[in-house]
């Protein structure tokens, strides 16, 4: 039968359907509703778990190794796509045994390692991150002020120490990272950010941004976001400096 003469057959096929399986398409609709829930659902896990495991410059492998499989696979396929990695079900599952052996392996990309209970990723062709410690120091405003003015350390960003929530963590940007900065009235991209800032390009790849555990509170050697600026109120300033070796 031609294309042409089967699409009558189809037109006088699709009410008797109904007529023998009433109810149909109600159904497939409210399964099709389940299924988006589903998918909101453990893409709200996904992203909590990726934020319990990240540290500076990578993942915790113990978080992520005590989650289900399948939303563990969930959270290394984000991590790997917030990365510009590619993805496939061979690398990712060889991925998840390096998790528990530790060791390096090779993906479309770049590298995975995983050492002393940290999972990182390194691009192919990526010159050495350089490594970078953060120093976090509370102090009180009239101590902060002396420190300014006396002291020749190079401070990396300060804040109000009391509007943060939870800890303190530094990760690198991400795709859709935005900040607000402190007392400029506006939102900005971190690529934005960066040029705006002239990092290096040396250093866009190291872990800058700082989060709590409501998002985003500053950019070391940039600014903090007005969410945790200092202001008339404040009383204790928490001050960060870094130290890099190249």
């Amino acid at each position: 039968m031609s294309g042409t003469a089967a699409m009558p057959f189809a037109i006088r096929w699709s009410p008797d359907f109904d007529r023998v399986h009433p109810g149909f398409m109600q159904n497939a609709a409210r399964t099709l509703q389940n299924l988006q829930a589903d998918e909101a659902y453990l893409q709200a896990q996904t992203a909590e778990l990726l934020q319990a495991a990240r540290m500076v410059g990578g993942l915790q492998t113990a978080v992520l190794t005590a989650a289900p499989l399948p939303l563990r696979r969930r959270a290394l396929t984000a991590f790997l796509e917030q990365n510009r990695f590619g993805v496939d079900a061979l690398h990712l599952a060889q991925l998840d045994e390096l998790l528990a052996s530790g060791g390096r392996l090779q993906l479309p990309g770049g590298f995975a390692h995983v050492q002393r209970g940290v999972l990182t990723l390194e691009a192919e062709g990526a010159p050495p991150a350089a490594a970078i410690a953060y120093e976090q120091i509370v102090v009180s405003v009239a101590e902060f002020l002396t420190i300014r003015e006396l002291s020749q350390i190079k401070i990396d960003f300060y804040c109000d120490y009391d509007k943060i929530t939870g800890s303190v963590r530094f990760r690198q940007r991400q795709a859709g990272d935005r900040i607000s900065p402190a007392g400029r009235g506006c939102s900005k991209s971190l690529k934005k950010l960066y040029c705006e800032y002239r990092v290096p390009h040396s250093r866009r790849a190291l872990p800058l941004v700082a989060e709590d555990d409501l998002g985003i509170i500053a950019v070391a050697g940039c600014c903090c976001d007005q969410r945790v600026g200092v202001d008339a109120t404040t009383r204790s300033v928490l001050y960060v400096v870094s130290h890099t070796e190249d």
